[in-house]
């Protein structure tokens, strides 16, 4: 082997040393990961789209995500991607804890009231979904703490919500609209009548009806429609028939 060789050999060995930590030291960051950012550091509607999912009958089918962002920071030409490590510990160390599961469901439960007070209050309220988008989980919590003590009602942060008693509430995720193609996939497809008739509603049906309504009355093309996106709406209305909250910007997303 040539002296190059060798040098290159000891180089790349070095790399892998530096990008492989021992056991003890990776035992010690998955529990600094899971503490920085546990299970409850997410945006509310994570919980209800899994129920959703679920609801549906598509909880065991496979899923990709992807992990990316849209610009280079500050203007820069370039970037240097960091961080896959601490995504795949989170990963690998994601479980709830006995604590966070038994603050799950009164989160839910405050959810669904602070849904109903947006929609019947005597005054408009203002919540808040920047978890998403700050910079990390540290920025995230500080976001969601301050946004509600300048003016904001609500918090889309779950673990703002546990830590600093901000009502929380959400809406529901692009990514469950995209993640239909049809009405043939939305499940169940009945639901029972609100007066208390027995006989299930056919609510693919009834929906197929309105539409063909509102095409005409808006001289639309019903086949132009896109029936996947119908579909997620459908399944969430159907998952959540009573507090149906979606947001605009989930419109036109199936491409």
């Amino acid at each position: 082997m040539s002296q190059r060789s060798r040098h290159q050999s000891t180089w790349n060995q070095g790399l892998d040393n530096m990008a492989a930590p021992s056991g003890n030291t990776r035992g010690v960051m998955e529990r600094s990961i899971r503490d920085r950012a546990p299970p409850l550091l997410t945006d509310l509607y994570q919980f209800t789209m899994a129920y959703a999912y679920w609801r549906a009958g598509r909880h065991q089918e496979p899923a990709v995500f992807e992990l990316f962002f849209r610009d280079n920071p500050f203007g820069g030409g370039f970037s240097l991607f960091a961080g896959l490590h601490d995504c795949l510990l989170f990963l690998r160390s994601f479980h709830f804890t006995d604590e966070g599961l038994t603050s799950l469901l009164p989160l839910l439960v405050c959810s669904n009231a602070a849904r109903f007070r947006l929609a019947a209050g005597p005054s408009r309220r203002l919540l808040e979904m920047g978890l998403r988008r700050a910079q990390g989980p540290d920025g995230g919590l500080t976001a969601s703490r301050y946004t509600h003590i300048g003016g904001f009602d609500l918090t889309s942060n779950v673990q703002a919500g546990f830590l600093f008693g901000i009502p929380v509430a959400g809406t529901m995720a692009h990514s469950y609209v995209t993640s239909f193609t049809s009405l043939e996939e939305v499940w169940p497809q009945t639901l029972v009548a609100l007066n208390g008739d027995p006989d299930p509603v056919d609510f693919i049906s009834l929906t197929k009806g309105w539409l063909s309504r509102v095409c005409e009355l808006l001289r639309a093309e019903p086949g132009k429609i896109r029936e996947g996106e119908l579909a997620g709406f459908l399944s969430y209305a159907i998952t959540y028939p009573q507090n149906f909250l979606p947001v605009i910007d989930s419109y036109s997303v199936g491409w």
